[in-house]
């Protein structure tokens, strides 16, 4: 059993005692008391009460110093959040409120979505078992973690056999018009696929495509903060698949559809469809890559090994809104990189097929869809860049060489999204190509990303290279105020970078003599 946060055994049982206080009967419910059961950790407690769960929140909030924030007052619903800053072990704990939706816990369970999220457990009778004591509803002897003695489970309300499944693996609906009732459950069911490692079970599939159509319907950011959970799972190329086989994908971004049978060049083995996913799971191979010194592959390949290793890691980490790191905007890239070649295909007269700029023309396309689906404007920056650049690699690998002069210039244009950009030049390689990948090719490739990216992570980047002077010392050697004055300034970092200029002396000589 993976190891809880000792913020959540401190505060369960004292939510436990200040709700019997007042006579509110809560049950556990949803996805904590799942994840409890399968021994998935969880700070996220899901809390269905008999009462006004605003109120209770608030009066919670008030008592245990936690922060309220109203989630849906329609529903209604409403969350506790829980930091202890003067731990660093100690994370943030949620505790959800949600009224019954019904007359009672039965009721609520029969609106639910899928069967493994329709059990319920006392509160008051799961403090014993959950806090005061191992968890004993886990065992780990089954495939699924569940325990097959049911001494515990006998309390936990299960009216449509969500254990049986859970020990399964299996997701199914609860009733036939779950996804009617709420469309966003449509993609959440194969979000568990990628979480849990489940399989939809075939009526439950039967279910989803009939009401596949329905799937755009609920917020955009519903659906977008669904797409990115399963992007965030270890396959997400397959999962996306996935979603495609049950009618899916290409409803909640129709811009994809017409990718389908759109044939490439001959060096391409794909569609354009297909050639997408697969630079997605490319993606993911190669950001899989660096979490290990030497990956266990026969191919060369970029590493974690070293302090390059370290700040690689560090970048596709970092968090470009609400919890979702760049490798997630890697990964909608790479999904979406080649959105605009149907509308830019030709056909020469030699045969030759072409899709001149598709990635510039490609840009409004996806930031529609970025758009619509509500992602942040960081984010949609971000993705914006690596596609408007992701050809630029595989031009410099044509040449034997890349000069100095060529990185300052990439990194000059990319900023740190060039990183992101390298990445996904290697995913579109291996998409590419698939099994008839040029081992020779790639190596090379691999090289001059490496040599890339070791020029741009060093501690003192030669593609950045710290200013030697200033507009005010252009200006000064009789330069007019304008572009020009810029334009100086970049051609003496350039040749900074070329390692042509090193002292600010240098930096005035050189610009004296462009003038």
């Amino acid at each position: 059993m993976a190891a809880r946060d000792a913020r959540l055994e401190e505060l369960l049982p004292q939510m436990a005692s200040i709700l019997k206080e007042q006579g509110v009967v809560a049950y556990l419910a949803g996805g904590f008391l799942r994840d409890a059961l399968l021994g998935r950790p969880s700070n996220d407690v899901d809390l269905a009460v008999a009462g006004d769960p605003l109120a209770l929140a608030q009066g919670v909030a008030r008592t245990l110093g936690g922060h309220y924030v109203l989630l849906d007052e329609a529903l209604p619903t409403a969350r506790v959040v829980f930091q202890d800053r003067t731990s660093e072990n100690a994370g943030i704990v949620y505790f959800d409120f949600c009224q019954f939706r019904g007359d009672d816990i039965l009721a609520d369970l029969a609106q639910r979505d899928f069967t493994i999220n329709a059990l319920a457990l006392d509160l008051q009778q799961a403090i014993g078992q959950l806090v005061f004591g191992p968890w004993s509803l886990v065992a780990g002897t089954t495939d699924h973690g569940l325990r097959t003695t049911d001494y515990e489970l006998r309390t936990i309300l299960d009216p449509f056999g969500g254990l049986a499944d859970l020990r399964a693996g299996r997701i199914r609906a609860v009733h036939d018009g779950v996804f009617q009732d709420d469309p966003v459950r449509l993609l959440r069911a194969v979000r568990f696929v990628a979480q849990l490692g489940f399989q939809i079970e075939p009526h439950t599939q039967a279910l989803i495509r009939r009401d596949s159509a329905l799937a755009p319907r609920p917020a955009g950011e519903r659906v977008g903060e669904e797409i990115v959970k399963i992007l965030s799972t270890p396959a997400a190329g397959q999962h996306l698949r996935l979603l495609d086989s049950l009618g899916l994908l290409t409803v909640v971004i129709p811009e994809l559809d017409s990718l389908r049978g759109v044939s490439q060049p001959q060096e391409h083995y794909w569609d354009v469809f297909e050639h997408s996913l697969q630079t997605v799971s490319a993606a993911e191979r190669l950001l899989n890559s660096l979490q290990v010194a030497t990956p266990p592959s026969t191919l060369p390949c970029i590493t974690g090994e070293g302090r390059v290793g370290e700040r690689l890691r560090a970048h596709f980490a970092e968090v470009l809104a609400a919890d979702r790191p760049r490798a997630i905007a890697c990964k909608l890239a790479a999904l979406l990189h080649d959105v605009a070649k149907p509308q830019t295909r030709s056909v020469e007269p030699n045969g030759r097929i072409r899709f001149l700029n598709h990635q510039i023309v490609g840009l409004p396309i996806v930031e529609d869809v970025l758009r619509r689906l509500r992602f942040s404007r960081r984010e949609i920056a971000v993705i914006l860049t690596v596609i408007e650049h992701h050809l630029r690699p595989g031009q410099l690998t044509d040449e034997t060489t890349v000069s100095k002069r060529a990185v300052y210039r990439f990194f000059r244009d990319t900023g740190d999204e060039g990183v992101d950009v390298l990445l996904l030049s290697l995913a579109d390689h291996l998409a590419t190509r698939g099994p008839l990948l040029n081992a020779a090719h790639w190596a090379q490739h691999v090289a001059m990303t490496q040599a890339m990216l070791t020029c741009y992570l060093a501690p003192e980047p030669a593609a950045a290279p710290v200013r030697l002077i200033t507009g005010d010392d252009v200006l000064a050697l009789g330069v007019p105020s304008g572009p020009r004055v810029g334009e100086l300034l970049d051609q003496v970092r350039e040749a900074q970078a070329a390692g042509e200029v090193h002292t600010r002396e240098e930096a005035l000589a050189f610009a004296r003599a462009l003038i």
